[in-house]
C-alpha cells in the first residue's frame, strides 16, 4: 500500500481490502503449484497454477504488489519511528538482499509470499465450492463496502479514477472486475477457514480430558513433540542398507510427499492397515467432519517417514530403525506406474 493510502481517512471497519488471508487451518493442503512466467509476456499469459486453476500474470501481480506495498508501507512507518526494518524504501526490491545465503533478494521473498497467499485462497475457495459453502450476506456486503470504497481511495490518492488507482496499487493490467473477482474468493476463503477454525475450537475441559484412546488428555495428545528421524536414518545407514529414497510426510499428507521421492515411471502402493493408526487422527477426523482422503492428503496418519530400500535389506533396515529407538512398519512397496501414490 502506498504512502498516501495509509494515510486515509478512517472508514467502514468492513471496508478493508482483502488481498492477505494469512489463515493456517487443519484442513489446509499443499497443492501442485508451477511458477511459469510473472514480469515478463502479456497480461493473459499463464503465471502460475495451482491444481487445475492456472493464473495470469496480471492475478499473479496482484498478489506480489498486495506484498511488497504492504511490506514497504510499514518499513515507511518503522522509520518514522526511528525504526529499521532492514528495508530501504528508497531501493527496488531486486537491488536488496533478503536472504544473503540463499542469494535471495526482497524481489523473491515477495514472490514467495505471493504465491503462498495464491495457493491458501485457491484451496480454501475450491474446498467451500466441495462443500457447497457460499458467501454469507455479511461476506457480499463486505466486498460491496470494499468496492464502494475504490471511489475514497482513488480520490486521497489523486489517482483520477478508480481504475488508475488500482492500476497504480496492483499493477497495471488489473480492472475493477478481476478485482472484484479476487476481492470476492478472498473473503469467501477467509469465511470458509473461520468456519472451519471455529469447528475445532475445544475448551479447557476437553483439552483436560482424560481419553482411553488416547491414553493420555487431549492437550497432551496435540502437543506431543515432533519425531527426529536421524538417529533412524543414520543407524540404516551404518546397518550397509542403501535408501532409495526417502520422504519426510510433513504438511500435504502422503499425497503430496511421497511422490517427490519417486522417479519417474514408479508410484508407491501403500496399504493402510499395514500399521495401527494413532488415535488422535480419528478424533480429528470426527471432530472436524474431514473425509478420509484430505485426512491423508493432511496428517501424515503415524507416519512420519517413509523410507525405500531394496526388499532383500526390509528387515536389516527395520531392525537399524529399531535400534535407534523407532518403530518402523512395512507399509508397502514400489511398482511400475504413473509417479504418484495409492493407498488402498
Amino acid at each position: 500500500m502506498n504512502q498516501s493510502r495509509s494515510q486515509k481517512e478512517p472508514m467502514s471497519r468492513k471496508a478493508k481490502l482483502y488481498w492477505a488471508i494469512g489463515i493456517v487451518i487443519v484442513i489446509l493442503v499443499a497443492a501442485l503449484l508451477i511458477w511459469h512466467n510473472f514480469f515478463y509476456g502479456n497480461k493473459n499469459a499463464v503465471a502460475a497454477t495451482v491444481g487445475d486453476h492456472e493464473y495470469t500474470t496480471t492475478e499473479v501481480a496482484y498478489y506480489y504488489n498486495s506484498v511488497a506495498n504492504n511490506y514497504i508501507s510499514q518499513a515507511q512507518q518503522y522509520s518514522q519511528l526511528g525504526m529499521d526494518m532492514g528495508y530501504d524504501t528508497s531501493l527496488s526490491p531486486s537491488e536488496q538482499t533478503y536472504n544473503e545465503e540463499e542469494g535471495t533478494t526482497y524481489a523473491d521473498y515477495f514472490l514467495q509470499q505471493a504465491l503462498d497467499q495464491l495457493q491458501r485462497v485457491t484451496i480454501l475457495c475450491d474446498a467451500a465450492e466441495q462443500e457447497g459453502y457460499t458467501l454469507s450476506e455479511e461476506g457480499q456486503q463486505s466486498v460491496e463496502d470494499n468496492m464502494d470504497a475504490l471511489y475514497t481511495y482513488s480520490e486521497q490518492s489523486g489517482a483520477g479514477s478508480e481504475e488508475s488507482y488500482l492500476r497504480m496499487i496492483y499493477g497495471r493490467n488489473m480492472t475493477k472486475s478481476l478485482f472484484e473477482e479476487m476481492l470476492t474468493n478472498a473473503i469467501l476463503a477467509d469465511e470458509y477457514a473461520q468456519s472451519k477454525s471455529d469447528s475445532f475450537t475445544y475448551s479447557d475441559e476437553d483439552l483436560e480430558t482424560y481419553y482411553e484412546e488416547l491414553g493420555t488428555t487431549l492437550g497432551e495428545a496435540l502437543l506431543a513433540p515432533t519425531r527426529i528421524y536421524v538417529k533412524a536414518l543414520k543407524a540404516v545407514k551404518n546397518a550397509g542398507v542403501t535408501v532409495k529414497a526417502c520422504s519426510h510426510i510433513t504438511g500435504g499428507g502422503f499425497y503430496e510427499n511421497v511422490p517427490r521421492m519417486l522417479k519417474d515411471g514408479v508410484r508407491a502402493v501403500i496399504k493402510k492397515d499395514s500399521y495401527q493408526i494413532p488415535p488422535i487422527f480419528g478424533m480429528l477426523a470426527k471432530k472436524g467432519d474431514i473425509e478420509e482422503h484430505m485426512m491423508y492428503n493432511t496428517y501424515n496418519m503415524g507416519i512420519g517417514m517413509v523410507v525405500a530400500v531394496d526388499a532383500a535389506d526390509a528387515e536389516r533396515a527395520m531392525e537399524a530403525m529399531k535400534s535407534a529407538g523407532d518403530t518402523p512398519y512395512i507399509i508397502g512397496s514400489i511398482e511400475a506406474g504413473e509417479k504418484g501414490v495409492t493407498l488402498c
